[in-house]
């Protein structure tokens, strides 16, 4: 599954990496670009579910939107994912 963050600043949708196995869950809501179901997802910055080298320049742009530790990623629901 494709854990993405949302850049305020740009208004665009960024891959973090790809999460395998368990993850928690904090809410859920809906992306209004395209009606999709999503669940939000916290990410401590290159610490969580082994993504510790995510790319450099979304690195940077999550340092330009003011987090510096972590952000509130998202993943897009879907059948292959099964709550605990």
């Amino acid at each position: 599954m494709t854990l993405n963050w949302y850049d305020p600043a740009t208004g665009q949708v960024l891959e973090i990496g790809t999460l395998f196995g368990e993850f928690p869950v904090q809410a859920q809501f809906v992306l209004r670009d395209g009606n999709h179901p999503a669940f939000e997802v916290p990410y401590r910055i290159n610490g969580d579910f082994g993504l510790t080298a995510i790319s450099d320049a979304v690195v940077q742009r999550m340092q330009a939107a003011g987090y510096h530790e972590s952000v509130e990623a998202f993943i897009l629901q879907s059948d292959a994912i099964q709550p605990k």
